[in-house]
């Protein structure tokens, strides 16, 4: 079933669904709680929820697992209702539960919600992993509640992840986002090395907080010491900061970037976004894009 995922379409959906009548004729999946995580998950990775329901809903044992990979499922196919009423309906959940549910709230913006389920979770006793902190510190950056994110980086230095570098990044971006630079940069100096992601976060950081000759300086730093974008199948890859007067209206990376004049710039790259724009700087406005060229190896400076 796990290879049939691996498949093209439509040749997937056919042999998945030519093992799922050999598991009906014989069974398997009505009361063998392993055979029917992996059928319904298969439906799942291949976008069928409403098959995968209807084996979940056959299953006559089912564990957490078993509500946990359909929670993931429906999140990864858009539909964050459904997975949160699966969640409120659970007979028992476990730290990876609520991980799933906490990381699909803030993945669709959810923020207040993604933060109230962290409460609610360390109100029930869970001691909250790396996994639910990034997830966590993401909504408090969106929210810019830096209170919020002072009292998760109090539990992240007592009980020992200052060193991870997911819950860094995440606790430094809160602290740019939220307007406290200095802080964020504290947090990435205590961290044992700086990766792409850290880096990012300074750039974002900085530029956020009125300062893009500083994020375009630590861009070149970040090329510098060979700690370059991944840019998978493509040759360039941009940083690319918008400003509206001296606002930072949008600051993203992407594979191609497009000018398109004052206060536009359009941009399709890898990270989700298949295409952003920004018209609002008007006539009094300026775009600026900070330019690396992976392919030439060289920096550009365009307004």
């Amino acid at each position: 079933m796990n290879a049939c995922c691996l498949l093209p379409s439509p040749r997937s959906l056919r042999l998945g669904r030519q093992l799922h009548a050999i598991i009906a004729i014989v069974g398997a999946a009505s009361f063998h709680r392993f055979t029917g995580n992996h059928l319904f998950h298969m439906y799942l990775k291949l976008g069928r929820v409403p098959a995968a329901r209807v084996v979940f809903d056959a299953m006559a044992c089912r564990n957490v697992m078993s509500f946990n990979i359909l929670i993931g499922g429906l999140i990864h196919n858009g539909d964050i209702n459904a997975a949160r009423k699966l969640f409120d309906e659970m007979p028992e959940r476990n730290l990876a539960t609520w991980n799933a549910m906490i990381a699909g709230l803030a993945h669709f913006e959810l923020d207040e919600e993604g933060l109230e389920c962290f409460l609610r979770s360390r109100r029930e006793g869970l001691r909250p992993d790396e996994f639910g902190l990034g997830s966590t510190l993401r909504c408090c950056a969106r929210l810019k509640d830096a209170g919020s994110g002072r009292q998760i980086h109090a539990f992240v230095v007592i009980n020992g992840f200052e060193q991870d570098m997911c819950v860094g990044s995440s606790l430094a971006h809160m602290y740019m986002r939220s307007g406290h630079l200095e802080e964020g940069e504290r947090v990435l100096r205590g961290l044992p090395f700086l990766n792409v992601v850290s880096c990012h976060t300074v750039i974002a950081g900085r530029a956020q907080n009125g300062d893009p000759e500083g994020a375009f300086h630590h861009f070149i730093l970040m090329k510098n010491v060979g700690l370059l974008p991944d840019h998978i199948g493509g040759e360039l890859m941009d940083y690319i900061i918008v400003l509206h007067g001296s606002k930072v209206v949008k600051t993203f990376c992407s594979r191609m970037h497009f000018s398109l004049g004052a206060g536009l710039s359009a941009a399709a790259g890898p990270i989700g976004r298949v295409l952003e724009a920004d018209p609002r700087a008007g006539d009094k406005g300026s775009g600026m894009c900070y330019t690396y060229s992976c392919s030439k190896g060289r920096a550009m400076r365009e307004a």
